[in-house]
């Protein structure tokens, strides 16, 4: 059962008002406010043309300078998307939509992991594995939604270091700094389509080095990469287990047959109950010669918010160095990094996070 409450959908202001607005609140059942959901307004072609994050009280507010009928859609994980039914704007229309959403969340007990198939190119609708990806778009994008919009700040600590193929270490060094944006170098999904996920500066258009070298560069993924079009063209799906924790659920992913560029392979996990991303651990393939073909790799952790946002928590990268006169004398160098501290721009401490041992 769901309640909806729209109003004042089209109120008339000065025509020098262009943009149009609307506002409200999302709850379930007994009022308690939805927060992190990732709130959208689709128009009638099925564009999204607005989004943003409900806050920790449920509200939202969405604008365009678009007039015409839209629908708001509401996406927060572990629960089926939610519609509104359409409104019209006219110009500098103001609009109202309050919605109590249902608490049915999707159920993923019944998946048959042990028979789920071979890797395939994209998800068939309904089947587990375009179920899993789906809860994934949420979460990651709400993520990089919240880092988009700026309203947190993140210190984060990083320790990088160099070591040998030996394994013999030949610096480290620690960093702590503020972030508002993602913290990956990473290319739009086009580019590491076409040119794969280790290019040159020179290839890629990005500045090239202060030193002015064209060494390799590893990039790493990101929401927006691992969830646009390109990728999931070129890459196959599909629903694994996780042998030492039953709790959880994989979605692995590989290379199309066929794709001999420098890619990326690896699982996202899942949670079975609540289909909250855990982590994805990932290894670059198809490496350039020259270098070690095992051992180049990465990973990340997720972690929900009291307030709903999900965040990447901590994620490392391990790739080696170019220029070893052979593979026994490369140099590696791998960069671990973790959020020690979440504020709202108002100074509003979020997270705060555990003592680490290791």
């Amino acid at each position: 059962m769901r309640r909806l409450s729209l109003c004042a959908l089209l109120l008339l202001v000065p025509a020098s008002l262009t943009a149009q607005a609307v506002h409200g609140k999302l709850t379930v059942a007994g009022g308690a406010p939805i927060a992190g959901a990732i709130v959208t307004l689709v128009d009638s072609g099925g564009t999204v043309v607005a989004r943003v994050l409900s806050t920790p009280l449920g509200s939202y507010a969405l604008a365009t300078r678009l007039t015409g009928t839209f629908t708001l859609r509401v996406l927060r994980v572990g629960f089926p998307a939610w519609s509104s039914r359409p409104f019209t704007f006219g110009v500098g229309g103001i609009g109202e939509v309050n919605a109590e959403l249902p608490e049915d969340a999707i159920v993923l007990s019944e998946i048959d992991v042990a028979g789920s198939g071979s890797c395939q190119v994209g998800a068939e609708e309904g089947s587990a594995t375009a179920t899993l990806l789906e809860e994934v778009v949420k979460a990651l994008g709400s993520a990089e939604l919240a880092l988009k919009d700026r309203e947190y700040a993140f210190q984060m600590v990083s320790l990088t270091e160099q070591f040998k193929e030996s394994g013999l270490k030949m610096k480290s060094d620690s960093l702590v700094r503020l972030l508002y944006t993602w913290p990956f170098l990473s290319l739009p999904a086009l580019k590491l389509r076409d040119g794969g996920f280790v290019q040159r500066p020179s290839a890629t258009g990005i500045d090239m080095p202060l030193d002015g070298s064209d060494a390799y560069y590893w990039f790493s993924p990101e929401a927006s990469t691992l969830l646009a079009p390109p990728f999931l063209e070129t890459h196959c799906f599909r629903v694994v287990a996780d042998r030492k924790d039953s709790t959880r659920v994989g979605l692995s992913f590989a290379p199309a047959r066929g794709r001999r560029m420098a890619d990326i392979t690896g699982t996202l996990w899942v949670d079975r109950r609540t289909l909250g991303v855990h982590s994805l651990d990932y290894e670059y393939v198809n490496v350039p010669g020259g270098f070690p073909r095992k051992g180049a790799r990465g990973g990340m952790e997720f972690l929900r918010l009291p307030d709903g946002l999900w965040i990447l928590s901590r994620w490392t990268i391990r790739a080696p160095l170019e220029g070893g006169r052979s593979i026994e004398l490369t140099q590696w160098m791998e960069q671990t990094s973790h959020i020690r501290e979440i504020r709202r721009i108002d100074g509003e401490l979020v997270y705060l996070a555990p003592p680490r041992t290791h």
